[in-house]
């Protein structure tokens, strides 16, 4: 298929050419793990980020007198989720 289409006859030469050249394809391979890293560390960042901020508004809310019922009704938190919010609320 390669034969019958001119870029993918070129991209096949090209992947040739790198897969030759093992210090670029070194390189390529430390970019990738790289970019997999930072994505990872983001994703990683992200997700406690947004447990602080939903432990942060679950202490609110029971600062506010909101009874756990109503926390779980409201925010779809769970009892284990208020039972960790008091926790931190008496410390």
């Amino acid at each position: 298929m390669a034969k019958t289409d001119e870029y993918l006859d070129e991209a096949c030469r090209e992947l040739e050419r790198m897969s030759a050249d093992e210090k670029a394809k070194l390189e390529y391979e430390a970019r990738e793990r790289a970019i997999r890293d930072y994505n990872s560390q983001m994703s990683s960042a992200l997700r406690r980020g947004r447990e602080e901020a939903r432990q942060t508004m679950i202490i609110e809310m029971l600062g506010n007198g909101m009874s756990a019922d109503e926390i779980c009704r409201l925010a779809g938190a769970t009892q284990e989720e208020i039972r960790k919010a008091k926790e931190v609320m008496e410390a």
